[in-house]
């Protein structure tokens, strides 16, 4: 029986379509297949930029790797990015201790205690950083004029600004700066004709000045002061017509500015916008390039220039440093070579030739300057480096390294000269920012937590940072002194991020297998003194109490791990003594007969590891020995702090779940 021409019509279709369809998919599916292979070869030709082994085990493994190379925040208000050399990202590496914090709200037995921490918090800190924040759209020069104190004061203010800020940011030429001085307050002229460059520049010296004394009371009337002089100067800058805001005395006025905001302790990323906007004006007024291209700029100017330059490049590097961002300028990007290593009476208008910069072996007024001058090659290089992954380090590191070594005897950080105090602060500025870049590219070349058993390279340059607080420390050295006191403090607050990343490596070095050179008392030691620091100026300006209870929590931690105590326990110990710290600072504002009792009560606070080191005449300078000399061997200390039995590892079950929240917010 033949089948009807329809059926046999239906049936050839239907046969064709499921024939073109089969191999279709069989198409697809060797597509996929040949991509995938194609994929896989590019990856073979295309090796990862990690600088990290342990990721492409644990993508062999299946095994989460510890490492935490940054954070994204994502909040409510919008993101925010942690790098790896930021301190919150460090922070969480230390999730025990996190979630300790953010669980005492909670805990009715600890609740008292966090939340009275909580008010001290809004009472110390915030309230300082709300008393910072106001902005004018407009002043008048008469405004600032009004502003200023006597000639007396601003006498004072500038000679102080001068022996202790113009050392290592070159801004201002001091003898032109005197001859208008001069010329301003012998001038009888009621709106101060003539003097439109000069009136904010004073205004802002008076006021990094005042924002120093670190008044002894919140809300104190030169704080306040201070914050309202740079607002008007800020306002007067801002209403500008356009080419005045990249004359030369802008642009240093707006670097005294930053000067201003690092002591009124703005925040980071502020400073960070502000040299960037800075850093791109001066670009545009020419100064990346050497006066030497341009006939029409003369000796005197170009001189200036090359010092202006090299201060705002070198504002912007420690900017982007300090807020854990990329530097964008390039050695590249400019021609600007750097300035003479002259005095200031070596320089003047109207010069023929420029004299003959001095050896470093030679100090002048630009000894500071011209030192990290010359060493910005290397660390911008350096820098480019770390940020592309591209090659080793370690390179780098050793060049670094070698130079800080070579700087001469009168560049070196030494707390038994009797050098000038500006001299000596001058000094300790010049190695924190050349160790600044050291701890980056350490912290970029070998990632703590990941190689336990390895040497400890890093910790040399953080303990350094940390042992740089002694040297001004007024009760460190017989009875106090008040420039020590005043440039102490300034310390604490030009470096406050620094100290809080080298104590947190310090804690995170004391978790490797093999230290080099140093115990693990004599690092809990280190952190003790960091923290009683920290304690002791818990009220000042500068001060963060999130940020001494972070720590004080996290020391705990560790000690309990070294001594088999509850960790809980000692975690709440800790905050106690942040606590304690913070109601003993609310009555000294009250009261400041209590002084001598409140030193007691200090000295009683101090934790078990300092007073074992008190017991065997261990120095608290003693835990920054340098590598090359003999490791402080305590026998007491070593067998209660026992490493070998003690559990290290804090890392083991980090996982991402929490890094995008603040787990150290206290609420």
């Amino acid at each position: 029986m033949t089948a009807s021409f329809p059926d046999l019509e239906n049936t050839t279709h239907q046969a064709a379509v499921a024939t073109h369809k089969e191999i279709e998919c069989h198409a697809n599916v060797e597509t996929l297949a040949t991509l995938q292979k194609r994929i896989q070869k590019l990856e073979q030709l295309c090796p990862t930029h990690s600088h990290n082994p342990h990721e492409n085990e644990s993508r062999q493994t299946g095994i989460h790797s510890p490492k935490v190379d940054a954070a994204l925040s994502i909040k409510t208000s919008g993101p925010r990015y942690h790098s790896q050399n930021y301190k919150k990202s460090l922070l969480h590496h230390f999730r025990a201790a996190g979630n300790f914090i953010l669980s005492g709200f909670d805990d009715p037995a600890r609740a008292p205690v966090m939340n009275e921490l909580r008010v001290y918090h809004e009472k110390f800190t915030k309230s300082r950083r709300k008393a910072s924040k106001a902005k004018l759209t407009s002043c008048t020069l008469s405004e600032i004029v009004d502003l200023l104190p006597s000639r007396a004061a601003c006498d004072e203010a500038i000679t102080s600004y001068f022996r202790n800020f113009e050392k290592n940011m070159r801004i201002l030429h001091y003898p032109s700066f005197m001859d208008e001085c001069e010329r301003f307050w012998g001038s009888m002229e009621t709106q101060h004709q003539g003097f439109e460059s000069f009136v904010p520049q004073l205004a802002v010296t008076v006021a990094i000045i005042q924002a120093w004394e670190d008044p002894p009371s919140l809300g104190d009337a030169t704080n306040v002061k201070a914050d309202i002089l740079c607002c008007h100067v800020e306002g007067w800058l801002d209403s500008l017509p356009g080419r005045q805001q990249l004359t030369m005395s802008t642009l240093c006025t707006r670097a005294l500015l930053i000067l201003a905001q690092q002591v009124r302790v703005v925040p980071a990323d502020e400073i960070w916008n502000a040299t960037g906007k800075l850093m791109r004006s001066a670009m545009r007024a020419g100064l990346h390039r050497d006066p030497a291209e341009f006939p029409e700029i003369d000796i005197f100017e170009g001189e200036l220039r090359r010092r202006l330059w090299t201060t705002i490049v070198e504002m912007d590097l420690e900017a982007s440093l300090t807020y854990g961002m990329p530097i964008i300028l390039q050695e590249s990007n400019f021609t600007c070579s750097p300035a003479a290593n002259v005095d200031d009476d070596d320089l003047f208008d109207g010069m023929i030739t420029l004299p003959v910069s001095k050896p470093l072996e030679e100090s002048t007024d630009s000894i500071f300057q011209v030192a990290l001058a010359k060493s910005l090659p290397l660390r911008l290089e350096a820098i480019r480096a770390s940020t592309n992954r591209l090659e080793n380090l370690q390179a780098h590191i050793q060049s670094l390294e070698r130079y800080i070594q070579d700087l001469p005897p009168h560049l070196q950080p030494d707390q038994r000269t009797k050098k000038d105090i500006g001299q000596k602060f001058g000094t300790v500025i010049l190695h924190v920012y050349l160790r600044r870049v050291l701890s980056h590219l350490y912290r970029s070349s070998t990632p703590i937590g990941l190689n336990n058993e390895g040497p400890t390279p890093g910790l040399q340059s953080s303990l350094s940072i940390l042992s740089y607080q002694q040297f001004f420390d007024p009760e460190a050295f017989g009875p106090a002194n008040e420039e020590d006191a005043k440039c102490w403090h300034l310390f604490h607050i030009v470096f406050k991020s620094d100290i809080m990343q080298a104590t947190l490596d310090v804690c995170l070095h004391l978790q490797t297998q093999n230290l080099v050179s140093w115990t693990k008392a004599s690092l809990l030691l280190a952190i003790d003194d960091t923290i009683a620091n920290l304690t002791r100026r818990i009220s000042k300006s500068g001060s963060d109490i999130k940020d001494v209870v972070r720590l004080a929590v996290i020391s705990q931690l560790l000690k309990a791990q070294f001594s088999k105590e509850n960790g809980e326990e000692m975690m709440h110990k800790g905050a106690c003594e942040v606590l304690m710290a913070c109601q003993r600072a609310a009555v000294k504002e009250k009261d400041f007969d209590g002084e001598e009792k409140d030193k007691e009560d200090v000295q009683k606070s101090h934790s078990h590891s300092t007073q074992l080191a008190l017991e065997n005449e261990t120095t608290s300078s003693e835990w920054a020995i340098m590598p090359h000399e003999p490791a402080i061997a305590d026998a007491n200390l070593d067998s209660y702090f026992d490493a070998n039995g003690a559990n290290f590892d804090l890392f083991s079950d980090y996982n991402f779940e929490n890094a995008h929240g603040d787990l150290w917010n206290l609420q």
